[in-house]
């Protein structure tokens, strides 16, 4: 009796294979994890520098025309790279005037005098265009005849396995907004050409 029992208890040949199958589930989802969270935050890197480049890109000109929005949006999918761009590029000029301009009021606050849609279909978060008391971020202010380039990013958001959103929550199925605003460089922005 004494020889079958020792025979088994000093068995442990198996034990590391055991001990790994019940790890490998916990390390996958930790590499799985870990992987997605960096992607999420590559990815909202991107659409920082996606949103400030559209800006600056508007910003720096004398005038806006549509023909160089589409040029300057046409840019997203190298700036995005390796990410493939699934969303909306939205231009506008917001401005505080002292006299009517464009679909704007005088001494309208805030107001958006021009907005242009690029790449999709998705609405801006700063309201349409006329729009008056448009919401800036953390309550910035225009100076009343100023005039400031806004543009919004909005992009489609899905983890590339959808067991992650169910673990990690922060990681589900959304729409990221991003927003630049730059200062026209060379005097105002308030029209649009064609």
């Amino acid at each position: 009796m004494h020889g079958k029992n020792s025979g088994f208890i000093k068995c442990n040949t198996g034990a590391a294979l055991i001990e790994f199958a019940l790890a490998l589930p916990i390390l996958v989802l930790l590499l799985v994890g870990t992987a997605e969270v960096s992607r999420f935050a590559i990815l909202n890197l991107k659409l920082d520098k996606a949103a400030n480049a559209m800006a600056d890109f508007v910003a720096q000109g004398n005038i806006v025309r549509n023909r160089d929005l589409n040029t300057f949006a046409s840019t997203i999918p190298q700036i995005m790279k390796p990410f493939t761009f699934s969303g909306t590029v939205i231009f506008s000029s917001v401005g505080s005037f002292t006299s009517a301009v464009g679909s704007c009021r005088a001494n309208s606050t805030n107001c958006i005098p021009w907005q242009q849609k690029r790449l999709g279909t998705e609405s801006s978060a700063l309201g349409g265009q006329g729009s008056s008391n448009v919401p800036l971020p953390s309550g910035y202010v225009i100076p009343r005849g100023q005039d400031l380039i806004a543009a919004e990013v909005r992009y489609s958001y899905r983890p590339l396995l959808p067991i992650t959103s169910s673990i990690i929550t922060s990681l589900r199925p959304q729409s990221i907004y991003k927003i630049a605003l730059h200062r026209p460089r060379q005097g105002a922005l308030t029209t649009l050409s064609p």
